[in-house]
């Protein structure tokens, strides 16, 4: 009894890279399962039959992409295993980092310079709390270093570096680093920080701290994690009324009336690696508003519904992008009408045009 994989996988791939298998045999048929390494759970299992001496399993990598995206999962060890009759002829492990782009780099030379993000630097706003994740190997330096850039108390102008996180990692999986401005600004006795680079053995990612944006999102980038996207720009509330009219006795009456809600925003201009990163949003599994903290909340779970991107290199032009969401039942939230103070109510709508 013959059964062998012909093609060779590295041990640690990108989703987006995960090769057909192809097995060479002289069985009539191979049960298959694809199964999580780490706690033996069945994702996927069939019966599949050789032709010409080979078995093929294509596409493996939608079936691990789904489940990482129900687990919420950056990084899995997934392990496929081949029966025939009750005997086990056949199984292998390989690790899999989630990746919808495709990159032409060694993904174990990558992994341990990248933090799982399409970018490597991003401006933040002052009170926001931002994380990033990184590939993190069982018995490796967990070590993390933070330098910030901060005004003290008398306004002088100071950098310190943190370092937390010693040790080593217990295990292998994608660790999410945290960094809040609000705690740091406490610890440092700051009265104001301007940048923050988060250093993890090669990799480096640098914030950069300004006002607070227009609007800011949540979503689950490249690598399914979840990166906060602030936005510059303007906003526009899109109200749609539907309504039948019946007549009763000579009165006419509305019934069957419905308020859609829809919000527009135009950007302000962007670079052009702002820009692709936040093309991303497009497509991504989930996007949420931003509110007070990077843990979602599904009351705020937004659909991306339209969506249009000027993207240009030239050095005479920036990017704008535009794009148009609405709340999964289409109604607007009560906040809308609280935004404004007295202070503001005749200064606002112009606020932006000349202030």
């Amino acid at each position: 009894m013959a059964f062998s994989l012909s093609n060779n996988i590295s041990p640690l791939v990108f989703s987006s890279a995960f090769a057909e298998l192809t097995f060479e045999t002289d069985i009539a048929s191979v049960r298959f399962s694809l199964q999580d390494n780490s706690n033996d759970k069945t994702i996927w299992e069939s019966t599949l039959y050789s032709y010409s001496g080979k078995i093929v399993l294509y596409d493996l990598s939608s079936l691990m992409e789904l489940y990482m995206r129900e687990t919420s999962s950056a990084y899995r060890a997934f392990r496929v295993v081949a029966r025939s009759g009750n005997s086990v002829i056949f199984q292998k492990a390989w690790g899999v980092i989630f990746c919808q782009r495709r990159f032409a780099s060694d993904v174990a030379e990558l992994s341990t310079k990248m933090f799982l993000s399409t970018i490597h630097s991003k401006m933040s706003f002052v009170g926001s709390v931002e994380q990033v994740a990184r590939y993190a190997v069982q018995g490796k330096d967990s070590t993390e270093r933070l330098e910030v850039v901060y005004d003290d108390a008398t306004g002088e102008r100071k950098v310190s570096t943190i370092v937390r996180n010693k040790g080593t990692f217990p295990k292998t999986e994608a660790v999410v680093s945290i960094v809040d401005y609000n705690k740091m600004l406490v610890d440092l006795k700051a009265t104001r920080i301007l940048s923050v680079m988060l250093s993890a053995g090669q990799r480096a990612f640098t914030f950069y701290y300004g006002e607070k944006p227009t609007i800011a999102f949540l979503f689950r980038n490249a690598f399914n994690v979840i990166e906060v996207a602030p936005i510059f720009g303007t906003i526009k509330r899109i109200t749609e009324i539907s309504k039948s009219t019946a007549t009763c006795n000579g009165i006419d009456s509305f019934y069957d009336r419905k308020e859609t809600h829809a919000y527009e925003i135009s950007t302000a201009d962007l670079t052009l690696h702002q820009a692709q990163w936040l093309e991303q949003m497009w497509c991504s599994s989930e996007v949420w508003l931003y509110v007070n903290g990077i843990v979602p909340d599904d009351f705020y779970k937004i659909l991306i519904i339209e969506h249009d991107s000027e993207i240009s290199d030239a050095d005479d032009k920036l990017c704008e992008l535009k794009f148009k969401f609405k709340f999964p039942d289409g109604r607007t939230l009560i906040s809308d009408i609280n935004d404004q103070t007295a202070d503001d109510i005749f200064t606002y709508q112009y606020q932006l045009q000349f202030s």
